[in-house]
């Protein structure tokens, strides 16, 4: 409905108050792209929050790249609206699941004025725009994105081609250069291509309408996700790029495999000891995850004895000592991590980066980390509890995962030799 009462599709002054004439107006096909484009925002702007300012650049590039079109009397300027907002794709997916690479790049613009091209091949060795062309063609996505991703009009093998592509481009340039660095001259812009196939300079008067009119389209957007334009400036970028940095794993804070290897081998020998303590036990494996393995928030969770529930009973650290009753869960409630957990017996290692399947899971919702693993205790075939861990990032699953099943395998093992006794 807000689109189709924008400026670029509602001239007629009288405003669009029901779905039916909105569809109407815009036609199915420009509703199916507009659509896929705001999926795309939504599955990057939801899951990763730090993300919304990049995506409100990929968005006004797109508003940007659809009102150029229209100029330009490309006869599909919806089709330039999604190659616009495609355009920034390497930097998005770049941003999305290597923050912290990504970050570097961020602050390398801004503390050395490198471009972004160079700042990318110096931390990633390769170009993030490299890197979008790629997965677009994996992909199989439509040629007219393909062909707006080269970065020039030189792919295109069309005169409708070329103008399309000119104007995703210069949509994006347009965008850096309001937006991002705070500075914009038209006259080194490159020019447009016109569906003559003749290079086309822009009036300074449409250059002020276009931008006008992806200012008042995208602004119930950047209001709904609370974003000043001012967030998308380079400086604001860095400051939180550094933010990124700072949050990043401690470097003091290193594995020490050798340590944790040494805890489940004297571990291993205790069980059957004469003063076995099944609770300092599973305590002190739950403290080697945090001091050896780098994980947070290690708890046992145990399950009641007529299955309804299973709460928190043993944590690796004091300070979790308050948060075990509210690490709580009713079973008849359908939760995605208890259902593959319990039901399934599944273990889990969830990056919350790449996989959005638990997010709707209370169990995650509890400390809301990046990365957690959930695994079940199971004794004599029945699922006794679980054992859960979060971490800022991914750790190594080579090293860590048959470390953490050996754990597991010994809080089941010790559960078991408790009711023998």
């Amino acid at each position: 409905m807000r689109v189709a009462n924008s400026s670029m599709y509602n001239r007629s002054g009288r405003s669009i108050v029901n779905v039916t004439h909105a569809i109407t107006l815009l036609g199915w096909e420009t509703v199916r792209n507009l659509i896929g484009a705001m999926r795309f925002v939504e599955q990057f702007a939801r899951h990763s929050p730090g993300l919304r300012e990049l995506m409100m650049f990929s968005l006004l590039t797109a508003t940007h790249s659809r009102h150029i079109a229209a100029v330009l009397r490309y006869p599909r300027p919806e089709e330039a609206y999604v190659c616009g907002l495609f355009r920034n794709m390497g930097e998005v997916l770049t941003a999305r699941y290597f923050s912290e690479e990504y970050a570097k790049v961020v602050v390398a613009m801004r503390d050395e004025q490198l471009p972004e091209r160079v700042a990318g091949l110096q931390v990633l060795e390769f170009e993030m725009d490299s890197l979008a062309r790629c997965l677009a063609a994996s992909w199989n996505m439509p040629a007219c994105i393909r062909t707006c991703l080269a970065g020039s009009e030189a792919a295109a093998e069309t005169i409708e081609e070329r103008v399309l592509a000119s104007a995703a481009n210069y949509g994006h340039d347009l965008t850096s250069g309001l937006y991002r660095y705070g500075r914009f001259e038209p006259e080194r812009m490159k020019a447009l291509v016109d569906c003559t196939g003749r290079k086309y300079l822009l009036p300074y008067a449409d250059l002020k309408r276009i931008v006008d009119a992806a200012t008042e389209d995208t602004r119930d957007t950047f209001h709904a996700l609370q974003i000043p334009v001012a967030a998308l400036h380079l400086d604001q970028q860095a400051k939180q790029a550094r933010e990124v940095l700072a949050s990043a794993v401690d470097p003091d804070r290193k594995l020490s495999l050798a340590e944790f290897d040494a805890v489940l081998q004297s571990a291993e020998s205790q069980i059957n000891g004469p003063n076995f303590d099944v609770t300092a036990f599973i305590e002190g494996l739950l403290h080697a995850m945090s001091a050896h393995a780098g994980f947070d928030n290690p708890i046992f969770a145990l399950m009641n004895e007529d299955r309804s529930s299973i709460r928190g009973r043993l944590s690796g650290s004091p300070a979790l000592s308050r948060k075990l009753e509210s690490f709580r869960f009713v079973m008849t409630r359908m939760d995605v991590i208890l259902a593959a957990v319990i039901d399934r017996k599944q273990d889990l290692w969830i990056d919350r980066r790449t996989d959005t399947r638990f997010e709707s899971s209370r169990v995650l919702a509890a400390f809301n980390p990046q990365f957690a693993v959930v695994l079940p205790v199971v004794v004599d075939r029945v699922v006794a509890g679980f054992l859960y861990a979060d971490h800022t990032a991914m750790p190594g699953l080579a090293e860590m995962r048959p470390r953490l099943e050996a754990l597991r395998n010994l809080v089941a093992v010790a559960i078991a030799q408790m009711r023998l006794r």
